[in-house]
Parts: structure tokens; sequence; C-alpha cells
């Protein structure tokens, strides 16, 4: 819940970063959106799918440009051709952060997923000693409706979500819940949220 009291700033950050997958192809389209409307922000990073989803479209300029993402700025892009998992996304992510010197992000992802997602980048930057503001974006998408790659509806996905944080925090692939708590506390003493503390 703390995660998603977070400001959201995205107009501000260095760079809109988006995990892709399972077909819905609504992350993309509202990161691209946030990223086309958002001038000032200097990178636009989209971590691959799997392309053995059925669903698959490989993130090419070419690509982008058309419906339903409809990118209109193409200098700053940077896309992930292929990701195996998460970890992948996540790893490739943070690796970008470091190579083009990012200070601050916002993370597209669609809700049910994003809690999972953030908690496998904060367990990437931790391993890899990185440590910026990086703001979750839940993706604007009805919860009614079906992922492409499964047909499951949102809801019924989020018990499979809490058994892998679970599972995955033993394997050491999503940040504990103390590492949570201490990145959030930091996050809210950064100059770009406490611009936007309303208790300030």
């Amino acid at each position: 819940m703390m995660l998603y009291g977070l400001p959201r700033p995205v107009e501000e950050v260095d760079a809109i970063a988006v995990m892709s997958g399972l077909g819905e192809h609504w992350r993309v389209t509202d990161a691209v959106r946030a990223w086309n409307n958002s001038p000032d922000v200097d990178h636009l990073l989209i971590a691959g799918a799997n392309r053995d989803e059925k669903s698959f479209v490989e993130p090419t300029l070419e690509n982008l440009a058309r419906p339903p993402f409809n990118l209109t700025r193409t200098e700053g892009v940077h896309a992930q051709p292929h990701a195996l998992h998460t970890p992948d996304q996540a790893e490739w992510l943070v690796g970008k952060f470091q190579d083009l010197d990012v200070e601050s992000a916002a993370l597209y992802v669609s809700p049910y997923h994003l809690f999972r997602a953030y908690g496998t980048v904060l367990k990437s930057m931790i391993k890899s000693d990185v440590r910026i503001p990086v703001i979750p974006m839940p993706v604007s998408v009805s919860p009614d409706t079906a992922t492409p790659e499964t047909g499951v509806m949102p809801w019924e996905a989020i018990d499979g979500e809490v058994r892998r944080i679970s599972a995955y925090q033993e394997k050491g692939d999503v940040a504990t819940f103390g590492e949570l708590r201490e990145y959030i506390s930091w996050m809210w003493r950064q100059p770009l949220l406490q611009a936007h503390d309303l208790s300030r």
C-alpha cells in the first residue's frame, strides 16, 4: 500500500521504463503515451517479452510506431529484443540505468503485476549497487480485461502473484519487506518526491 502512495511526477524523471509481456499491449501503450507527451524525459526503456509467447511483438521502432502503440518520439528509445522472465527484464533495465546514467525512472506495469515487478527491479538494483528513485506507475486498464496470452482476468492472477512474490523472495529475486520499506523511506527523502509531499 505504501508503494502505491508514492507521488508520480512522470514528467520530471530521466527515464520512462516499461516491462512488457503476455500480450498486454496496454503496458507499452501507456508508457509510450507518457513518453510522447513528456519532451523533457530523456529515455524510453522497453524491457522485452518472451518471444515464445504466441502474442509476442518485437519492440522495433517500426512496430512501435504503429497502433496501438503510436510512438512519435524515436530518439532516446531503447528496447530489449527478448526477455525470458521478470528477473531478465529487471537486470536489463538496471543495466540501462547504469549505461545511460539514469538518475530517476517511472516504471509502467499492469497493476496486478506491478508489485512483484517493482520488487524484482529493486532487488536487481540492490545487487548492482544502484540506487535511484523509481516511481511505480500502474497501467491504466480495466481489471475486467483478460490477459491476451492466458485469457485470465487480473482479479484471478493476483493469488499467483502473491505466491510468486514469497517464493521468489526466498530465491533472492524479489526484494524483502525490509528492503522495500527502507527504500520507500529513502525515496520520500529525495528531492523528486519531497516537492510533492502534501505533508510538507
